[in-house]
């Protein structure tokens, strides 16, 4: 094996005690030497396995009511000294310090601590583990000499291959547990973060039962100037909202209407009395309890449009005196965006981990599109840019349709993409649209030609697309065939 060393000594000092005898019995039949810290150290003990106290080498008791045991040069100096380096070599040797090849360690249960109820803030911070986390990245660091496992499910899968491979353990393999070990210090030191950082309780999560927490500056991005305070499903909604307007330049007023992280209404007029009659009228049905949120101030003439409809929230850069002074009383969110998020990494928790993506953003320019077939106007070609800024920000699969600078309907979060433009179909004509004329944006390419062949059907007369399906000619032949013109994006937009 490339690089493989073999594991003479190791440290054990785990708060997870789950698998740590198996693991050191494991050890201790193949000679390793065993070095433990207080609890662990009693745990084995107990099993009557041979073992010592890190205090035999440094010579210190735990101090500080334990806030002190590891932290000391001949535990260090043990991971971190460079194995043939001669000075290194002859600085262990000059100062008795012990080597360690395999270092076992798990950490403080911040995280769950930190969601214990009435838990304060001093009993909290002795869940904050300094050694350990200390430890774990110290011997990841040098993993090119050691070994490092920071969790009780990697113990298994280890002791098989240690005894399989004779009790080494190869350079590609103490690398992976390195990258592990930093995986772990990173998320914990994330987590002490967010339960260090100011926090805002919301009502409650997506449903009643589940509890939710906003971590962040929330005061400098929303202000609440009114209204019962903002829901985790709020600010979900909220969030689809930015990023939807953001498509659009400032100085044309602009109206969402989000409902379920999903545009229901979205328009662009003169005035935002215009913009907001157009945008309600895509659906005023699901507009029900909606957010509706605005790119510019709103002024008192502007809001008494909404005067009988009931939204979740009301949102807006700013509020003219006498528009906050119309809607004070009137039982509804009023909400001032102060700024736009400035993140560019979204990030979600998943499985025990998390993943990171960067931002769809920013959104290509129809100029720097591919049209495939079709010689659309400049009407249709407007449209069409439209309805692709408006699709990538509907759930996949998506369908958006959009008339004469009209968003008519879409389709969204569907598993199949003629079930997304049936839906859309639908959607308009209960809508009563009339879809002669209107074009298609889609999130995603066409396998098959059933999509155009049914959009033709309505009268839909050109295609926005990613393009890239090994069937794509089908889909440009049928367009060929009805007149109909097709613009490639090159470009997904897939939002799950």
């Amino acid at each position: 094996m490339e690089g493989a060393k073999k594991i003479r000594s190791a440290l054990l000092s785990v708060h997870d005690k789950e698998g740590i005898v198996s693991l050191a019995q494991t050890l201790y039949k193949a000679g390793v030497s065993l070095f433990a810290t207080g609890g662990t150290y009693a745990r084995l003990i107990q099993e009557k396995l041979p073992v010592k106290d890190l205090e035999s080498l440094t010579g210190y008791p735990p101090l500080f009511g334990g806030r002190v045991k590891t932290l000391h040069p001949k535990i260090f100096g043990g991971i971190l000294y460079r194995r043939g380096n001669p000075e290194d070599e002859k600085e262990l040797k000059k100062h008795e310090i012990s080597s360690f090849d395999l270092v076992v360690v798990n950490l403080y249960p911040f995280q769950e601590a930190a969601q214990t109820e009435g838990i304060d803030e001093e009993e909290l911070c002795e869940y904050i583990d300094i050694g350990g986390s200390a430890l774990l990245r110290a011997a990841a660091k040098n993993y090119m000499d050691l070994c490092v496992l920071s969790s009780p499910h990697q113990y298994a899968a280890f002791s098989q291959l240690f005894d399989e491979q004779g009790g080494r353990v190869s350079q590609t393999q103490r690398r992976s547990y390195a990258v592990s070990a930093f995986t772990l210090t990173s998320s914990y030191d994330e987590s002490i973060v967010q339960g260090l950082s100011p926090s805002v309780s919301l009502r409650y999560g997506e449903n009643p039962h589940q509890r939710a927490s906003f971590y962040g500056d929330l005061s400098s991005l929303l202000e609440l100037h009114q209204g019962s305070p903002l829901s985790y499903n709020n600010l979900l909604d909220i969030e689809a909202g930015i990023e939807l307007l953001s498509e659009w330049r400032e100085e044309d007023p602009t109206v969402v209407i989000i409902k379920h992280n999903n545009p229901c209404g979205i328009a662009q007029g003169g005035s935002f009395r215009e913009a907001f009659q157009k945008a309600y009228a895509c659906d005023s049905l699901s507009a029900f309890g909606g957010i509706i949120m605005y790119n510019g101030m709103l002024s008192r003439e502007e809001i008494g449009v909404l005067d009988g409809l009931f939204y979740e929230g009301l949102v807006a850069p700013s509020f003219t005196p006498e528009s906050l002074s119309y809607l004070k009383g009137k039982n509804r969110r009023i909400i001032q965006k102060h700024r736009n998020p400035t993140r560019k990494i979204k990030r979600r928790t998943i499985l025990d981990g998390k993943l990171e993506q960067g931002i769809d953003f920013p959104t290509r320019s129809f100029e720097d599109m591919e049209l495939v077939c079709g010689s659309p106007t400049q009407k249709i070609s407007e449209d069409l840019y439209f309805a692709y800024k408006i699709v990538k920000h509907v759930r996949s699969n998506g369908i958006v349709l959009v008339r004469g600078g009209d968003f008519l309907s879409a389709g969204m979060g569907h598993t199949s993409r003629i079930e997304a433009l049936e839906f859309a179909i639908q959607k308009a004509e209960k809508n009563s649209s009339d879809l002669r004329g209107s074009v298609m944006a889609s999130d995603g390419f066409f396998p098959f030609s059933d999509c155009i062949e049914r959009a033709h059907e309505v009268g839909i007369t050109a295609v926005i697309q990613p393009g890239g399906s090994k069937n794509d000619k089908l889909s440009i032949q049928a367009c060929r065939r009805y007149g109909m013109s097709m613009v490639f994006s090159h470009r997904r937009h897939f939002k799950h």
